[in-house]
């Protein structure tokens, strides 16, 4: 876990997330149409991993705050059916996403998918740390999670790891034009190798 907390602050260093080309006014008006959401106020977060999105916290008249997400292209992305499969198992902390007027979980347009969820206040796992009852308490979630049996649907649209040796290989094919000391590099590439398998 600290591994990928630390993997987390070095992403947040080296990555500025920007707005995508659809104008603020452009989302609040398809928020009103297809999910019946009278914004108030919009501010964009530069949070998140994916290079492909850009998040909002978005105020509504009735009072609540959505977080939307605004992703480019209409490539599938499973996810969504994924957190509404745990979600509708009963899986406790899984927040699916709002449906919009017409009943579905994401809404196409133009280049772009936005996905509404409801906007929760509070610091994330990579923030603060958890307490002993709080890893208790995801360890019981993920027991859950594995515990489910996935539709089959499902698992044809989730990308599956190749482990392909493709990377290592053209990694481990660079020490031959390096030029150093034989037994440095006979070192390096021990090492590479031992990584590598």
């Amino acid at each position: 876990m600290f591994k990928l907390w630390i993997m987390q602050k070095e992403y947040e260093k080296t990555t500025v997330l920007e707005k995508k080309s659809l104008s603020d006014q452009c989302i609040i008006g398809y928020l009103s149409t297809h999910y019946n959401i009278e914004v108030v106020n919009f501010i964009f977060l530069p949070l998140g991993a994916d290079m492909n999105s850009s998040v909002y916290k978005a105020g509504g008249k009735n009072g609540f705050s959505y977080f939307v997400k605004l992703k480019r292209d209409h490539e599938h992305d499973a996810s969504a059916a994924i957190v509404e499969m745990l979600h509708d198992a009963g899986i406790e902390g899984i927040i699916a996403p709002i449906k919009t007027i017409r009943g579905q979980s994401f809404q196409r347009i133009d280049d772009f998918t936005i996905i509404v969820y409801p906007f929760l206040d509070g610091q994330d796992g990579f923030s603060c740390r958890l307490t002993d009852e709080q890893w208790i308490k995801l360890g019981g979630t993920l027991r859950k999670v594995h515990a489910l049996t996935v539709p089959t649907l499902i698992q044809k649209e989730v990308q599956r790891e190749t482990y392909s040796s493709q990377w290592r290989d053209a990694l481990l094919s660079l020490y031959e034009h390096i030029e150093d000391e034989p037994a440095a590099v006979s070192l390096r590439y021990s090492r590479w190798q031992c990584i590598a398998k």
